[in-house]
């Protein structure tokens, strides 16, 4: 849950994972949702957008990603402050979804979470069934 100031808990068992210092980047897809990376999850994260594009199209996705992300410390109680700006980005207040995805976590509005998800259950079950 987050509360009207963009403050939310953030799952201890991501913090222990992810370390101190998170980084918060709008999604890349434009499904309005937040990237959590920790510091070497970023580093990784501009490394391959470095070995994917090359000229203006890289400055123009670096530009784009660097000026909005944000790096934040949580608080002794594990929480953090999401920026007004990325809140709106990906239409957060109230109730949020926090999903683990291996080395990062997604942060997204539940009630679109749970849209996206039932919306795309057929398409994942088939590409689970090829990859099984």
């Amino acid at each position: 849950m987050m509360d009207a100031r963009g403050r939310m808990s953030f799952p201890a068992q991501f913090l222990a994972k992810l370390g101190g210092t998170l980084y918060l980047t709008p999604d890349t897809e434009g499904l309005g949702y937040l990237i959590v990376n920790s510091e070497d999850g970023y580093d990784a994260f501009l490394d391959d957008l470095n070995t994917k594009f090359q000229g203006n199209r890289l400055r123009q996705i670096l530009r784009h990603c660097c000026s909005a992300t944000v790096s934040l410390e949580p608080d002794k109680l594990g929480r953090i402050t999401i920026p007004e700006d990325l809140c709106k980005h990906a239409k957060l207040s109230g109730k949020v979804a926090i999903i683990g995805i291996g080395d990062y976590a997604e942060i997204w509005d539940e009630e679109r979470f749970l849209k996206d998800d039932e919306e795309k259950a057929e398409s994942t079950n088939e590409l689970m069934a090829e990859v099984i």
